[in-house]
């Protein structure tokens, strides 16, 4: 699968209009069914051992007080400040 290195080199705009051009719209999307189905499992699988994991440490019983609401609250908008600069 190498190239010769005096060829010029495909454009991502070459090779849509290619796939359109032999396969139409469908050619964008194979292979979306069994990456679906595949990663369905998968992630299912790892939302289990997290929740598992976080109920077996006792992870869902946070503090609610005011006091760390309110430093999440200036967290998230000190980091919302610097993306936005």
């Amino acid at each position: 699968m190498s190239r010769n290195l005096d060829q010029p080199r495909t454009t991502i705009r070459a090779v849509a209009l290619h796939v359109y051009r032999t396969l139409g719209i469908r050619g964008f999307y194979a292979g979306f069914a069994p990456c679906v189905l595949r990663a369905f499992p998968v992630n299912a699988s790892a939302y289990f051992v997290y929740e598992g994991l976080m109920a077996g440490l006792g992870a869902e019983k946070v503090c609610t007080c005011k006091c760390h609401v309110s430093y999440l609250v200036r967290i998230n908008l000190t980091l919302f400040i610097q993306i936005r600069a």
